[in-house]
């Protein structure tokens, strides 16, 4: 934590190196959150000079202990393909790993990959298994699909009035496809 403090500033004057000290100091005792910041740091190169692969060794290794923030982080890198190569297959694997740890927007992503089949064997019931899960959790791009699935019957029974309730959800929050739809529907009657 005092690493973090110096890292953003928190009631300590912002210091890039004595936050990597102690980041290193907690690392030393393999504590995830620490390994998971080095980690950070190392991949964007934050006060070190950028090292992809021990950056990825350190969330690796945050991601063994079951931090929910290493494991959404590295499915999302395997995901992309930015840092490493794409890998759908394991980010699938990090996503399933994060949702079940809560993580909303890696519930999302891994409806998505079953939603679209990237990764992953498509399955719309599980899709929205997860859509709901997400959904449940604020996530606003999750509700949209959610009105997309009932709309077509994608996993689902198609039903118009659950669909149009959840495409008012994610417009509410502010998801412009979802603003389109309940639109339409508002000049349908």
């Amino acid at each position: 934590m005092l690493g973090k403090c110096y890292d953003y500033g928190y009631g300590v004057r912002f210091n890039q190196r004595e936050a990597l000290k102690w980041y290193r100091k907690a690392v030393e005792y393999e504590y995830a959150p620490a390994q998971y910041e080095l980690g950070y740091c190392y991949l964007h190169g934050r006060g070190v000079k950028r090292n992809v692969e021990r950056g990825i060794k350190l969330m690796e290794m945050a991601a063994l202990q079951g931090l929910p923030d290493a494991l959404y982080f590295l499915g999302i890198t395997y995901f992309l393909g930015e840092i490493v190569p794409q890998d759908l297959k394991t980010a699938v694997l990090f996503f399933r790993k994060a949702a079940v740890k809560n993580v909303g927007n890696a519930q999302f992503l891994l409806g998505q990959c079953y939603y679209t089949g990237m990764g992953i064997v498509q399955n719309y019931k599980k899709a929205v298994i997860w859509f709901k899960k997400a959904a449940a959790r604020e996530v606003v791009n999750a509700k949209y699909y959610l009105g997309e699935a009932y709309e077509e019957g994608l996993g689902v029974e198609a039903d118009l009035n659950v669909a149009e309730k959840w495409y008012e959800e994610a417009a509410a929050q502010g998801c412009e496809e979802a603003k389109e739809k309940v639109k339409v529907k508002v000049l349908a009657y």
